[in-house]
């Protein structure tokens, strides 16, 4: 994060293929890392939780901005990174997705980014975005948008009894959406903003718009 100056955790040299894939290592020696719950009392591994960091490398504040910066760092000094995760029984974390990512369907928590992660253990998916959008009878329920393989065509039905095989059900995205390319930022990431715009005005038209259609 810009706000840590720095990575917080790294892998091993010797971590396998499992360490590298499914977390972020274990915390840098000269930080304080750990997973809290909203109320900021931290939680034993397991449990999903916010990723807090506290240490002398992290930033002092944002220019000019008090308020912004009294929301990010409290007063014990501990910086609230937004990142939710999980501490493994081995000391590393995996994360699981952003606060501000995270939608309610049916009353229930549900993170993008594990969505995101079990459509593109797909062999036909290259790249997934998955939002929130509201609804009638959950409140809001997921939409994903994904990027076929060049030469694949997964359908919808197959994606989606894919994601019904690994996710419980209220994890799986009402609609899938297969595209060639996604919308992106100059960063290299998916650009939500435009995907959450075409989301909310195919929900309301109930039809597809022209960069949504397979």
């Amino acid at each position: 994060m810009t706000e840590t100056t720095g990575s917080v955790t790294y892998t091993d040299d010797d971590d396998g293929l499992e360490e590298l894939s499914r977390t972020v290592g274990r915390p840098d020696p000269h930080y304080e890392v750990r997973i809290t719950d909203r109320d900021g009392t931290p939680v034993e591994p397991g449990p999903e939780g916010e990723i807090r960091v506290r240490g002398s490398h992290i930033m002092i504040g944002y220019w000019r901005r008090p308020e912004a910066t009294a929301e990010a760092i409290d007063a014990e000094g501990w910086l609230h990174t937004g990142d939710v995760a999980l501490l493994r029984p081995d000391g590393r974390y995996t994360i699981r997705g952003r606060l501000g990512a995270m939608y309610k369907s049916g009353g229930e928590n549900v993170h993008p980014r594990e969505v995101e992660s079990v459509l593109e253990e797909h062999p036909d998916v290259a790249l997934a975005a998955v939002l929130g959008i509201p609804d009638a009878v959950y409140g809001e329920v997921g939409r994903a948008y994904v990027i076929r393989v060049p030469g694949r065509n997964p359908t919808e039905d197959a994606l989606r009894s894919h994601c019904r095989e690994r996710l419980v059900n209220f994890k799986v995205p009402k609609r899938i959406v297969v595209r060639d390319v996604l919308p992106m930022l100059p960063i290299g990431k998916v650009d939500r903003v435009i995907l959450r715009e075409e989301a909310l005005a195919e929900a309301r038209d109930g039809s597809p718009t022209p960069a949504s259609k397979t």
